[in-house]
């Protein structure tokens, strides 16, 4: 997928893309996707994770001093293969990188990023499993392939990091036909992770606009998630999140997404710290 083509008209450049905002006639286009057999797409995957000391403060959490972070960079890629007649993606994980910025008074310590399966007794240079076209079964494959290195924390971390490759495909699998410029709220659901229940809290989605990036049409949404907590046995975490992403409306790319960012806040109780992430993924092919 061209990068740097230049769209006449359009006004602003973003990321390298030539971009404009349009109208659109809302009865011209689909977010379903017509899923081929031996279809890919691949995807640059990055995440940072920032862990701030906390102290309360008049019954609220205030941030104190910047501790560490954390950084993950992951190559995703899907295949669309057919098992016993049905369509289903295989996704692989590779290329995955490491690398933990610590803060000693005020001097940070930046180490390179290191291939994860050079930290991880273990782990592959590639993981692959298998979901459905909507990806709404990711969680239990997910952890199939990450459980025989949960126990150490490298390996912990990119359980959980990791679940946010599939983010934005549910959501954007859900999508429907809607008005721009309108809001739509959809009910609360609760997550069996590894450790615990995690609360996802009543998301509210906004279909903002339709930008045109490299001649192509892409919806570009807004989701707000206010209010979730991670239940542990033995501690909580509260969270609010909210994140973007364009997904195509143009043939033969129409309903894949083709970037996303999101932001998170949480509150670590037991661990006094406030953690804000930033991750992004962009699709490269």
């Amino acid at each position: 997928m061209s990068r740097i083509k230049y769209a006449a008209g359009c006004a602003l450049l973003f990321l390298g893309r030539a971009l404009c905002a349009q109208s659109v006639d809302v009865s011209t286009y689909s977010f379903t996707h017509d899923y081929k057999v031996g279809e890919k797409a691949s995807y640059k995957f990055e995440d940072v994770e920032y862990t701030y000391s906390a102290s309360l403060n008049d019954g609220f959490y205030t941030i104190g001093d910047f501790k560490y972070a954390e950084e993950l960079h992951a190559d995703v890629a899907w295949t669309v293969i057919e098992e016993n007649g049905v369509k289903k993606k295989r996704f692989e994980i590779s290329g995955a990188e490491y690398r933990k910025i610590t803060n000693d008074k005020g001097a940070l310590t930046q180490p390179p990023l290191t291939p994860a399966a050079k930290l991880v007794p273990g782990l592959p240079e590639k993981i692959t499993y298998t979901c459905k076209l909507d990806e709404t079964d990711f969680l239990p494959a997910i952890l199939k392939v990450y459980q025989p290195y949960m126990k150490d924390p490298l390996g912990m971390f990119l359980y959980y990091k990791l679940m946010d490759v599939h983010t934005f495909g549910p959501t954007v699998a859900r999508l429907s036909p809607r008005e721009l410029e309108t809001f739509e709220i959809r009910p609360s659901t609760d997550l069996a992770l590894s450790g615990g229940t995690f609360h996802n809290h009543s998301p509210v989605s906004l279909f903002q606009r339709v930008d045109t990036i490299d001649g192509a049409r892409q919806a570009y949404f807004k989701i707000m998630t206010m209010g979730n907590y991670y239940q542990m046995p033995d501690s909580r975490l509260d969270t609010n999140y909210q994140y973007t992403f364009h997904v195509s409306l143009d043939a033969p790319c129409a309903g894949l997404l083709l970037d996303g960012d999101l932001q998170e806040h949480v509150f670590a109780h037991k661990a006094k710290e406030i953690i804000s992430r930033q991750l992004s993924i962009r699709r490269v092919e």
